[in-house]
């Protein structure tokens, strides 16, 4: 169970998660971009936008995985902070958040660096360079050839225990290729691995770029006194949950699949579950299930990255609440939990606040 905290760090945290949330939402999945790409659908943007914000933001996302793990997890920015380029942010972010995931994924021990570096080639054109290495379980020689191809998984011994469809390094191959880049990785089996990568960009303008604004939710006095479980199996949702609710300063508990939410709905009377619906062990559909016939009066809301009519009524069907749309906004979240705890009385909440939800 975490809590609030005033600490600088958790301060610069919740700014990272607040900044990153548009991008995040317009990262879709792997499998969506994979077909984009393949159709000749995808668009790669020309905004102005600051390297060294995408780099803080992915360190952040992504430091807690590693220090998990014992790993160092270093970032080294070899270009003037204020350097402002013009391209696709959303794009890079996507590059780097699988390259340093895939890193993580298969390294045990030492550090996994980011270095980024860069030179203007000619007029108003800048060419970033980038280098993620890791010192993780590395690729073979007769399998590096490989590595870029769709639905690979190469049998590294930890194959079994990885999820994913096997396209993350493909879209970072065709995303580079896209903005007229190129990538390269050297790997020694036993020692580590080296993706180095070039993209060219087009110097921007600091004065074009987005002075970010959050819109933050009013939160009222009597939500101190709530206590959620989240269930989420994917570390970047349970991240983002965790530092909204954070800043909300309310409790909460929070399990990894459906069958760790079972238990622990059984011994607490949580007010709020949010529940993931896809998820190893036992899905949500299942644990909504169980927990409602223990608890019936248990608030439930589904966490779903679709859109198809026959899942929404499966969600219906297996009682939940309300559902969200992943990724969704920190205000989005808000507003679903206002409308359910509406119909309950505030008397359950809390005894010294009196609060027309209506209003």
């Amino acid at each position: 169970m975490l809590q609030k905290t005033n600490s600088d760090e958790m301060t610069a945290d919740l700014n990272v998660v607040h900044k990153s949330a548009e991008h995040l939402i317009a990262l879709v999945n792997d499998t969506l971009d994979f077909s984009k790409i393949e159709s000749q659908k995808m668009k790669i943007e020309h905004i102005d936008f600051l390297p060294d914000e995408i780099l803080t933001e992915v360190y952040t996302l992504h430091k807690d995985s590693a220090q998990k793990k014992g790993i160092q997890l270093i970032v080294n920015n070899n270009t003037n902070g204020n350097l402002v380029l013009q391209g696709d942010p959303i794009r890079l972010k996507q590059i780097l958040i699988n390259l340093i995931t895939n890193a993580i994924k298969f390294t045990n021990h030492g550090q996994i660096t980011l270095a980024v570096s860069g030179k203007e080639i000619q007029d108003q054109t800048y060419l970033l360079q980038i280098e993620v290495s890791d010192t993780g379980i590395g690729i073979s020689k007769e399998d590096l050839h490989l590595i870029f191809d769709e639905f690979v998984q190469l049998d590294t011994g930890l194959t079994q225990k990885q999820r994913g469809a096997g396209l993350g390094l493909s879209i970072v191959k065709k995303l580079v290729l896209l903005q007229d880049g190129k990538i390269e990785v050297d790997s020694t089996l036993g020692k580590g691995t080296l993706f180095t990568l070039q993209i060219p960009y087009q110097k921007g303008d600091p004065e074009r770029i987005k002075k970010q604004t959050v819109e933050q939710p009013v939160i009222l006095p009597w939500f101190h006194n709530l206590h959620f479980l989240i269930v989420d199996d994917e570390e970047y949702n349970l991240y983002l949950i965790k530092n909204i609710l954070n800043s909300w300063g309310v409790t909460f508990t929070e399990a990894h699949n459906g069958r760790e939410a079972v238990e622990l709905a059984e011994i607490n009377n949580f007010d709020i579950i949010l529940m993931d619906i896809r998820m190893p062990v036992m899905d949500g559909y299942e644990a909504t299930k169980l927990i409602l016939q223990h608890r019936p009066s248990s608030k439930i809301i589904a966490l779903t990255a679709t859109t198809k009519s026959a899942d929404i009524q499966k969600i219906e069907m297996a009682g939940m609440h309300a559902f969200l749309q992943k990724p969704f906004t920190e205000s989005a979240l808000h507003n679903t939990i206002m409308k359910l705890l509406a119909d309950q009385s505030q008397e359950t909440i809390s005894e010294n606040n009196t609060i027309d939800l209506n209003e």
